[in-house]
C-alpha cells in the first residue's frame, strides 16, 4: 500500500524498507521464471526486487508454501 493505504501498481504493498509483495505478484514472477525461461537477474532488475527474494519464492513454491 502506498502512504494512503492503496495497493501499488506492481502489486507491492508499500514503500517501506521491507516491502510486502502480494501473493499474486510472487506467483506471477515465479511462473515467469519457471515457464518462460526468464533469468532471475533479469526479473529482479525489471521489477526492482532482489534476485534472492525471487529465488526464495521459487523455493517456497516448490515446497507448496506459496499458493493462491
Amino acid at each position: 500500500m502506498d502512504h494512503l493505504g492503496q495497493a501499488t501498481e506492481d502489486g507491492s504493498l508499500g514503500t517501506h524498507r521491507h516491502r510486502r509483495h502480494s501473493t499474486e505478484l510472487k506467483l506471477r514472477l515465479v511462473q515467469m521464471y519457471l515457464n518462460s525461461g526468464a533469468s532471475l537477474n533479469g526479473l529482479a532488475r525489471e521489477h526492482v526486487i532482489s534476485r534472492n527474494l525471487i529465488r526464495a519464492w521459487v523455493d517456497k513454491f516448490h515446497k507448496g508454501e506459496l499458493s493462491e
